[in-house]
């Protein structure tokens, strides 16, 4: 019997979650709703060979982790992405190119 995956979610901060999928690569999502900015959702996936130097890049942590998956997640969930004016995460998977990055702008009425 085939039992489906559930992935465990974990929240980022208010608004941001990731978790991993079936084969280990991780998805974030969430949502911006500043005042004085458009409101939209987005949406990160990014293949598990580029956990390396994600963390690298966002700790500065030179080590290298045997599970970097766990801690990978363990310093997105401890230093999250708080700052949406001062978010190393978002920058670092848009500039690298390494993500699959997703945009919707939301209609406020």
């Amino acid at each position: 019997m085939n039992e489906k995956f559930t992935p465990e979610v974990i929240k980022i901060n208010d608004s941001e979650n990731a978790y991993y999928d079936e084969q280990g690569h991780l998805h974030m999502d969430g949502a911006d709703y500043l005042e004085g900015f458009p409101d939209y959702e987005w949406f990160f996936a990014t293949h598990k060979d580029n956990f390396p130097m994600l963390y690298k890049a966002l700790s500065g942590d030179t080590e290298v982790h045997e599970d970097i998956a766990k801690v990978f997640m363990n310093y997105l969930e401890e230093k999250g992405t708080k700052s949406r004016k001062n978010n190393k995460v978002y920058v670092i998977f848009v500039n690298t190119g390494i993500t699959n990055c997703r945009l919707r702008s939301i209609s406020t009425h």
